[in-house]
């Protein structure tokens, strides 16, 4: 009752998402789930498309964006959703850390790593939010088997340590997706991977193993996520922060409803921010 009546007294007039990403993926996934339950007037920022204004920004990835730019946006109200892990530059960081109305992590193995290398104001709210998957359906039913990939091929992703863990273990993995042509043709040429090509996440509900073992920890792990409510057993190294939650990951439906639910709750926590500043 008490949310139903915020957002009957309260509103927020306009908002500005700022953004750069360059390759479709998981991030583009989670933004756009998270725009698309938005109550309010909500418009994309870039840095080639750079414009002002509006009530409130919402900072989540902002790599190639100026210093000029970046200057103009601490100075306005934004909440700094963090997508990104570690960065560069730990001077801009700490900057929009600290004027941030709230900073926002996708998962608790998120919020630790960046509290652990920038450190979190002590007077300014914090979050761990998940993402949404609201096409996903839980899925349990008998499959063919066998054990797959199915992301970006980048080398960041772990894709050589997926080949070895399959070359220790004499296993072939099946590889779906999409990114650098080097490793694509090094999948084609490996007797330990068959090359797919790209598709939708379906494909999941047809394999028993989902295989992921990133170089760099991962702030969430969408495509994991993904494979995990479609019924895969998981295979991973402990960097996807997906599965640092205090949840019972034995209980799939559940665990989905949590990430569904935690969207409108962001929202919600943002529309008190902008109100009670």
């Amino acid at each position: 009752m008490l949310v139903l009546i915020l957002r009957q007294t309260m509103t927020i007039k306009s908002i500005g998402w700022v953004n750069d990403y360059k390759i479709f993926g998981g991030a583009e996934d989670t933004q756009n789930e998270l725009i698309n339950i938005c109550p309010y007037d909500i418009k994309y920022i870039t840095a080639t498309d750079f414009t002002t204004g509006y009530e409130l920004f919402i900072l989540n990835n902002f790599r190639t964006f100026t210093k000029e730019q970046i200057a103009y946006l601490c100075q306005t109200k934004y909440v700094a959703c963090w997508h990104d892990v570690l960065f560069q530059d730990g001077g801009l960081i700490t900057r929009i850390r600290d004027n941030a109305l709230a900073n926002i992590f996708l998962s608790p193995l998120h919020k630790a790593i960046f509290q652990k290398k920038y450190g979190l104001p002590v007077n300014k709210p914090s979050f761990v939010v998940p993402p949404l998957f609201p096409s996903i359906i839980p899925h349990t039913k008998k499959r063919k088997g066998g054990i797959c990939y199915y992301g970006s091929i980048w080398p960041h992703k772990g894709i050589d340590n997926c080949l070895l863990w399959a070359r220790k273990n004499s296993k072939v993995i099946d590889f779906y997706g999409q990114g650098n042509e080097i490793l694509v043709q090094q999948l084609k040429q490996s007797k330990y991977a068959n090359y797919e090509g790209t598709t939708n996440n379906s494909i999941l509900r047809e394999y028993n193993y989902f295989i992921h073992m990133p170089d760099e920890i991962e702030a969430f792990g969408r495509s994991v996520f993904e494979a995990y409510i479609s019924g895969c057993h998981i295979l991973h190294n402990n960097k996807i922060g997906a599965f640092t939650f205090d949840w019972n990951y034995e209980d799939r439906k559940t665990t989905l409803q949590r990430c569904n639910n935690a969207g409108n709750a962001l929202w919600d926590i943002i529309l008190k921010l902008v109100n009670h500043e």
